[in-house]
Protein backbone atom coordinates (compact mmCIF):
# COMPACT_ATOMS: atom_id res chain seq x y z
CA UNK A 1 0.00 0.00 0.00
CA UNK A 2 1.60 3.43 -0.65
CA UNK A 3 0.61 6.94 0.65
CA UNK A 4 0.45 10.04 -1.42
CA UNK A 5 1.44 13.12 0.24
CA UNK A 6 -0.41 16.26 -1.02
CA UNK A 7 1.51 19.66 -0.71
CA UNK A 8 -0.68 22.39 0.52
CA UNK A 9 -0.37 26.02 -0.01
CA UNK A 10 1.13 27.73 3.54
CA UNK A 11 1.26 31.04 2.33
CA UNK A 12 1.84 33.37 -0.18
CA UNK A 13 5.41 35.30 -1.03
CA UNK A 14 6.76 38.46 -1.88
CA UNK A 15 9.99 39.92 -1.67
CA UNK A 16 11.96 42.52 -3.12
CA UNK A 17 15.72 41.37 -4.02
CA UNK A 18 18.18 44.24 -6.36
CA UNK A 19 15.23 46.76 -6.66
CA UNK A 20 12.89 43.73 -8.42
CA UNK A 21 9.26 42.40 -6.94
CA UNK A 22 8.81 38.56 -6.67
CA UNK A 23 6.13 36.87 -5.66
CA UNK A 24 5.01 33.10 -5.13
CA UNK A 25 3.98 30.78 -2.33
CA UNK A 26 5.18 28.63 0.49
CA UNK A 27 3.63 25.55 0.33
CA UNK A 28 3.79 22.28 3.19
CA UNK A 29 4.24 18.71 2.72
CA UNK A 30 5.17 16.14 5.05
CA UNK A 31 6.46 18.36 7.73
CA UNK A 32 8.73 20.66 4.89
CA UNK A 33 7.80 23.95 4.18
CA UNK A 34 9.00 24.91 0.24
CA UNK A 35 9.30 28.62 -0.51
CA UNK A 36 8.80 28.81 -4.77
CA UNK A 37 9.02 31.46 -6.93
CA UNK A 38 7.60 31.30 -11.14
CA UNK A 39 10.62 33.64 -12.11
CA UNK A 40 13.37 33.33 -11.60
CA UNK A 41 13.09 29.98 -13.16
CA UNK A 42 14.05 27.26 -10.29
CA UNK A 43 14.09 29.90 -7.53
CA UNK A 44 13.08 27.60 -4.53
CA UNK A 45 14.26 26.77 -0.92
CA UNK A 46 12.71 24.71 2.05
CA UNK A 47 12.78 24.58 5.35
CA UNK A 48 11.12 23.99 8.94
CA UNK A 49 8.58 26.42 8.96
CA UNK A 50 7.19 29.20 6.42
CA UNK A 51 9.36 31.74 7.85
CA UNK A 52 12.74 29.14 7.52
CA UNK A 53 11.79 28.48 3.62
CA UNK A 54 11.21 31.77 3.30
CA UNK A 55 14.42 33.55 4.89
CA UNK A 56 15.84 30.41 2.61
CA UNK A 57 14.91 31.58 -0.58
CA UNK A 58 15.83 35.08 0.18
CA UNK A 59 19.37 33.89 0.93
CA UNK A 60 19.12 32.19 -2.35
CA UNK A 61 17.65 35.45 -4.30
CA UNK A 62 20.70 37.26 -3.16
CA UNK A 63 23.54 35.36 -4.55
CA UNK A 64 21.41 35.31 -7.74
CA UNK A 65 21.38 39.38 -7.28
Amino acid sequence: MSSVQVATVAASYSVTIAGKNYSGSVEESGGVYIASLPNPPGASASGSSVESAENNLNIKLDALA
